[in-house]
């Protein structure tokens, strides 16, 4: 693979960065324990705690 190709492969836009242990999914699963609207300062802060504190089944929505 050539570098910087890996946010290609994870899904995600020229000039974005995966954060490890995080996924872009380009389906929504069936169910979640915690489903996060806003991907705001907020949003990704509570996904990124909740994440810390064990949760692996964090949806975080944003609009695009």
């Amino acid at each position: 693979a050539m570098p910087g190709n890996e946010s290609r492969r994870a899904g995600l836009r020229p000039g974005e960065r995966a954060v490890e242990g995080l996924s872009v999914m380009p389906e929504l699963p069936s169910e979640a324990r915690v489903v996060i609207i806003g991907g705001g300062v907020i949003g990704c802060s509570v996904a990124y705690h909740l994440a810390a504190l064990g949760f692996d089944d964090v949806v975080l929505l944003e609009r695009q």
